[in-house]
């Protein structure tokens, strides 16, 4: 069938047309793949390999999954770079993030006199105006300056028992740096003297809780030693100390090496002070230790810088001048030395025969005193009387007295310095001959041959032989069967916890079944009563909060007063009324409200210094492993941590202390070589001593 011209023209038209759509389709699709692939291609060039493009006509799809929400923005921007970015439809997802770990929460609490401060991060959860109240508590009216920070993160494990244990201790403690982290405390504080310390260590670590671990570094200040003194005695083959000093530890660790080569065993004490004469003092002190090892029986003292070696009488002379000597040459300046072998005893002939005067005073267990020997005139005998009576008291006193005009010269200053020497014993006897002096007995001070050792010294001329035999007996020292502070807090509080303190409703008497517990808190303070202790009252929450924290104050100090009236001295008791802020049970219950209304005892640190502040810098110390304070006056410090004290060498039975052996007066020997500066008194065994 022929088709007409109407009909191929129309034909022709479609073919056309059909022809340019499919043409037209065709050109998109390249232009939509070419866009694709451009895309596609910058993308790869930023390593975006994780992106997919896929056109959709006039727009582009991005998918994948960006690893960041930076690198999913940075794909949007450069596909918007090459086609409109309102054609980028962004099916992008984004590697979902890690949990944030939590920050290290912490609290690091200064504790000064006049204030205390908190610095540190804690969780937004946390009850930080608990917090900041406890601390006010703690400050005991001093300014509180709080910059504290918070974040939001749950509680840490062993947080919540870390800070109030942490705010605890600060309360207890004048002077303090308390830095607290989840399940640790560190503590680092100042003490008065080292008992002090080892006690404040104890307490800390005992009263930690369970699941917390505390660090220490207290410091206990060295003290000033005047004279600084070291004293070794020889006896067989055994050496002790009666007396020593050091500077450092390390001066320290070279004596306790000498003295154990030259025969000491057991526990030694070597306190560590202020005072050496020089720099040189452990290398002066180890030669002369040694020196005595060789020569055999003696004793070899130093008083700052002037050392007398005393050997026995039945020492080898050769052997006793030829190492005197050597040790006169090795000693650095500018330590001088006294050598002289110890003389015959005097016979109790000679004495009776008043050949030898002889000044002898007794004191007996009972407190007995009985002076007997000559003085030179009235004025001596009225001091020697005067001061015997101001250190035993006038009653029990037997005086025989004599008046000689024929004693040595000093001869009064001697017998001043035997007495004072005796009044450091419980029981004992100081006999007093021109060139010798003896003091022997029993002692419940610890310290006592040390500081019969600095009082010889300070008060004999250096050639004055004496000996001392004071044996320490811990059933006399008043200390050594004293509790603990923390014990006399414990022992008030379980009288309290089997009988309570009870008044009557709104009031502040104490009266019925209670006076009977105030009697048993009285007796149990008695060897306590230097203990700083806070009496705390407590309410339950009936009734308005100021009305119970009055009560409660008024209670504290009805507790006070009463044993004040049972001859308690209060001095270091301090009243405060905590009113209902502190329950330990359920005020919704009556039986909780009675252990609410409570009075507690609880221990304080000892009260500040009016002094300028001390800031220990600690130094570490590789010989004994302890850390030295260097506040103002240098401090010793004992380093505790949680696990153990510092191994360093162990206290002797009394920690160094006395002198016991003599000197006389010779020919001086001028040595020569090294050290020729230091000087050497022989002395023969001429002068008598006692026996």
């Amino acid at each position: 069938m022929r088709l007409n011209l109407t009909q191929a023209t129309a034909l022709t038209f479609a073919l056309a047309i059909g022809l340019a759509v499919i043409g037209a389709i065709f050109a998109a699709n390249a232009v939509e793949r070419r866009t694709a692939f451009e895309i596609q291609r910058v993308l790869g060039l930023e390593g975006y390999d994780w992106a997919q493009v896929t056109p959709d006509g006039l727009r582009v799809h991005l998918a994948g999954v960006a690893p960041t929400e930076s690198a999913r923005f940075r794909a949007l921007t450069l596909a918007g770079q090459i086609i409109d970015s309102d054609r980028v439809i962004d099916e992008m997802g984004v590697t979902p993030t890690k949990d944030i770990r939590a920050p290290e929460f912490s609290i690091e609490i200064l504790r000064k006199p006049n204030g205390l401060s908190a610095i540190g991060l804690i969780p937004a959860s946390q009850d930080r105006a608990k917090l900041l109240t406890d601390l006010d508590d703690a400050a005991e009216g001093a300014d509180l300056t709080d910059l504290l920070e918070t974040a939001d993160y749950p509680l840490p494990d062993g947080w919540t028992d870390a800070v109030e244990y942490g705010v605890s201790v600060v309360a207890g403690l004048p002077r303090a740096k308390v830095s607290i982290s989840p399940g640790l405390v560190f503590v680092e504080s100042i003490t008065d003297n080292e008992r002090a310390r080892r006690e404040l260590s104890s307490r800390l670590r005992d009263d930690a809780p369970e699941g917390v671990s505390v660090v220490t570094q207290i410091v206990a200040p060295r003290p000033a030693i005047t004279p600084f003194v070291l004293r070794a005695v020889r006896e067989g083959e055994a050496l002790r100390f009666d007396a020593c000093s050091a500077s450092t530890a390390g001066e320290r660790s070279q004596i306790l090496l000498a003295a154990r080569e030259a025969g000491a065993e057991g526990g030694l004490n070597c306190v560590l002070g202020l005072g050496a004469p020089s720099d040189k003092w452990g290398e002066a002190a180890a030669l002369a230790i040694e020196t005595l090892g060789k020569i055999g029986d003696g004793s070899v003292t130093f008083t700052n810088a002037d050392i007398s070696l005393v050997a026995a009488s039945d020492v080898d002379p050769a052997l006793f001048e030829a190492e005197t000597n050597a040790l006169a040459r090795a000693l650095p300046s500018p330590y001088t030395l006294l050598a002289t072998i110890r003389p015959a005893k005097v016979s109790k002939t000679d004495v009776a025969n008043k050949d030898v005067p002889e000044f002898q005073v007794i004191l007996s267990p009972e407190g007995h005193v009985r002076l007997s020997g000559p003085l030179p005139d009235d004025l001596s005998q009225q001091a020697v009387e005067s001061y015997v009576y101001s250190r035993f008291g006038s009653e029990h006193i037997s005086n025989r007295i004599e008046q000689s005009e024929t004693l040595p010269d000093g001869w009064p200053l001697r017998v001043l310095t035997g007495i004072e020497a005796l009044s450091l014993l419980n029981h004992g006897i100081v006999t007093i001959q021109p060139s010798y002096l003896e003091l022997s007995g029993t002692t419940g001070y610890e310290e006592a041959r040390s500081q019969v050792t600095q009082l010889f010294g300070r008060n004999l001329e250096s050639s004055a032989v004496y000996s001392i035999d004071v044996e320490y007996l811990e059933t006399l020292d008043p200390e050594a069967g004293k509790p603990t502070p923390q014990e006399c807090v414990d022992r008030v509080n379980d009288i309290l916890k089997a009988n309570k303190i009870t008044f009557a409703p709104s009031s502040v008497t104490i009266e019925g079944a209670s006076v009977g517990v105030i009697n048993k808190i009285a007796e149990a303070m008695q060897d306590c009563q230097d203990v700083p202790m806070e009496i705390a009252g407590h309410t339950d929450s009936q009734g308005r909060e100021e009305m119970n924290l009055q009560l409660s104050q008024s209670r504290a100090e009805a507790v006070l007063n009463a044993l004040l009236a049972r001859r308690i001295l209060t001095t270091n008791l301090r009243a405060k009324g905590y009113g209902e802020t502190n329950p330990i049970a359920d005020n919704g219950t009556e039986e909780g409200r009675e252990a609410n209304r409570r009075i507690e005892f609880t221990l304080l640190g000892p009260k500040p210094e009016p002094e300028a502040e001390t800031t220990p810098e600690t130094e570490d110390t590789a010989e004994n492993a302890e850390t030295e304070a260097t506040p103002a006056p240098e401090t010793e410090t004992a380093e505790t941590t949680a696990s153990e004290e510092e191994p360093a060498p162990e206290a002797d039975s009394s920690p160094s202390d006395v002198p016991s052996d003599e000197d006389t007066a010779s020919d001086q020997i001028k040595p020569t070589g090294p050290g020729a500066d230091a000087k050497l008194v022989a002395r023969p065994s001429t002068a008598p001593a006692s026996e």
